[in-house]
């Protein structure tokens, strides 16, 4: 889904770290701006720098103070966030967008089904229902194309450390029964997991999102958008 820039107002904000977290993908974590407005996971901020800006969804837990982004290179201000240096100034707005109804739905068991590429949606997802003791009733299925695709690998063991149920659904590549592994595309592997009426937070504007919702048509499906 195509956003318009937003009009809310920017803040300076210094670029604290990035890494390359695999899958193509780094976190870049940058100083908060309006840190109280993140209240739910899947809200989103816009980020200028060097003249040019772009939406991302934040992807730290919620509360945390510093602010972390996850993103790839392929213009934009995508590309100038990942040659961003410690101490480097960008503008930030403060956490926009509905984000997903956590509170409201916590007593059910969810669906997190995301492409790799949006990570950044499913991690403070994951992370907030693990803090509350709903792991036990949370599955995370990350689409991905083959294991190079998979960002994060240590933090999804600790997800499944927790009990936490993730499933890497793999579309070109055969897991060969590894555990945590399938093959196939996020809502084919839905199928055999979800009860008589699923909820699914999804990636708005991607493809998962477009499958699950064209298989599951009657399933209750939030995107952060």
């Amino acid at each position: 889904m195509s956003l318009p820039v937003p009009a809310a107002p920017r803040s300076p904000c210094a670029i604290l770290s990035r890494r390359d977290i695999g899958g193509g993908l780094w976190l870049v974590s940058l100083e908060g701006a309006g840190v109280s407005s993140y209240r739910t996971p899947g809200q989103y901020t816009w980020v200028e720098a060097e003249g040019v800006g772009g939406y991302f969804v934040l992807a730290q837990r919620l509360g945390d103070s510093e602010w972390e982004i996850i993103l790839r290179e392929g213009g934009g201000a995508a590309d100038v966030l990942v040659r961003a240096r410690p101490g480097d100034i960008v503008q930030a707005t403060s956490a926009l967008g509905r984000g997903f109804p956590c509170e409201e739905t916590r007593d059910r068991a969810l669906v997190i089904a995301v492409p790799t590429s949006a990570i950044a949606v499913a991690r403070p997802v994951a992370q907030w229902r693990l803090d509350r003791g709903l792991a036990a009733r949370t599955t995370l299925l990350l689409g991905a194309k083959d294991k190079s695709d998979v960002p994060l690998l240590d933090e999804l063991s600790a997800f499944r450390e927790g009990g936490l149920e993730v499933i890497i659904c793999l579309s070109r590549e055969s897991p060969a029964s590894e555990p945590g592994y399938a093959r196939g595309h996020v809502q084919d592997i839905a199928k055999g997991l979800v009860g008589e009426r699923p909820l699914f937070f999804v990636a708005g504007g991607t493809k998962a999102e477009s499958g699950v919702r064209a298989t599951f048509p009657d399933a209750e499906i939030h995107s952060n958008y």
